[in-house]
């Protein structure tokens, strides 16, 4: 069986490394805007806080009935 993401199926097959690589430079530069509230939870409520704060979202998410992207 072979498996795409939304990604690879929408975005144009010119463009797909672009995109790729977009989506990869928004990642990377996402991180350290995770790791400032991140580092502020966890100096307060403890070092497994953030943990347990990112898993709430996740949960919800994958318990919706519905999916989020059409």
């Amino acid at each position: 069986m072979h498996r795409t993401t939304l990604v690879q199926e929408r975005a144009p097959a010119g463009m797909l490394g672009r995109v790729a690589a977009a989506f990869r430079t928004l990642a990377v530069a996402g991180a350290p805007l995770g790791a400032v509230p991140g580092g502020t939870v966890a100096a307060g409520a403890g070092p497994h806080a953030p943990a347990f704060l990112a898993a709430v979202p996740f949960a919800l998410a994958v318990a919706s009935p519905r999916p989020l992207i059409n």
